[in-house]
């Protein structure tokens, strides 16, 4: 994964449920843009006094089946965080066209520098595309729900 961003997720997004490795923080998000993509990322929160160096897989799941990130993304890759910061994967690292019936999700995977085998991976919550291009976000998809504000392929 190499390099981050610092900060947390910003912008129209939701983020899974936060999990731990060792003092990191980190959860998978999607982020969705004015330009019709979906950024899949991973933020990760160093909560020790002193810098931390985990690795970092991510994916993402298209209509249930799981994709891997182009380049480096989409290989694990080792990450150090300085001392209580929020660092977030780069917005273009891991992108996707939102495309009508499909729906996306961030996957992510983090252990401590060193771990003989990946832990517990976790999910962004899904953002389905409608048949008219509108994004939901899951919990919102189920007619009464809000579009995805700033997209929609519709014009």
């Amino acid at each position: 994964m190499g390099s981050t961003e610092s900060g947390g997720v910003k912008g129209n997004h939701q983020c899974g449920k936060v999990r731990s490795a060792g003092a990191v923080l980190w959860t998978p998000c999607t982020l969705v843009t004015e330009d019709g993509t979906a950024s899949l990322l991973v933020q990760l929160t160093n909560t020790s006094g002193r810098p931390v160096t985990v690795e970092v897989k991510l994916a993402y799941i298209q209509s249930e089946v799981e994709q891997t990130c182009p380049g480096p993304r989409g290989r694990p890759g080792r990450v150090t965080l300085p001392a209580k910061e929020t660092r977030t994967s780069p917005l273009e690292a891991c992108t996707v066209s939102l495309t009508p019936m499909q729906a996306f999700q961030a996957r992510g995977w983090v252990v401590p520098d060193g771990a003989a085998q990946w832990g517990y991976r976790e999910h962004s919550p899904t953002l389905p595309v409608r048949a008219d291009g509108t994004a939901v976000w899951s919990g919102e998809a189920r007619g009464r729900g809000r579009a995805v504000r700033g997209w929609s392929r519709r014009a």
